[in-house]
């Protein structure tokens, strides 16, 4: 029984990985509560959800120039078959970001109301690294991740 397992498990893995093979190139995904980035080579995709009713909503920027550039902004409202709007209905912010240079950038995305200051805010940012025109690191960035980072390439910490 446990060769059959241990078998079919080997069977998963090599299909998978043929499966992303296929797909051509590098696949990336980040993602928190409300929100997720795909990236591939040369595109990154970003869904941001929210309740812009309570009047908080999402704003996005890129941090620098001359690495990515955002392609399209939509919005998709939950589908209702209401004529009007329904209070508290989520909605989806949807951005796309290509590849126009090498280097490195942040996606950085708040989830505010506009007219308030508030430190408990939501911000999700995510440093993009592209070379060679193609992306080949997305990953949170925050002082929490950049403090493991840290400590886990402290050399004194490994020794």
């Amino acid at each position: 029984m446990r060769k059959i397992c241990t078998l079919i498990l080997t069977s998963l893995i090599v299909l998978t990985a043929i499966g992303l093979t296929a797909c051509g190139g590098s696949q990336y995904k980040v993602a928190w509560p409300n929100a997720e980035l795909l990236g591939t080579d040369k595109t990154i995709t970003a869904d941001y959800t929210g309740i812009p009713s309570t009047g908080y909503e999402w704003t996005v920027e890129l941090e620098g120039e001359g690495v990515l550039e955002e392609t399209e902004h939509s919005t998709k409202k939950a589908d209702s078959t209401e004529s009007e709007e329904l209070v508290g209905t989520a909605e989806t912010e949807h951005y796309t970001f290509k590849v126009v240079g090498d280097g490195e950038t942040r996606i950085i995305a708040r989830y505010a109301r506009s007219w308030e200051t508030n430190p408990d805010d939501l911000e999700y940012i995510c440093r993009v690294t592209v070379k060679d025109g193609k992306i080949t690191m997305m990953m949170i960035d925050d002082e929490q991740t950049d403090s493991l980072i840290a400590m886990l390439t402290d050399s004194s910490i490994l020794s």
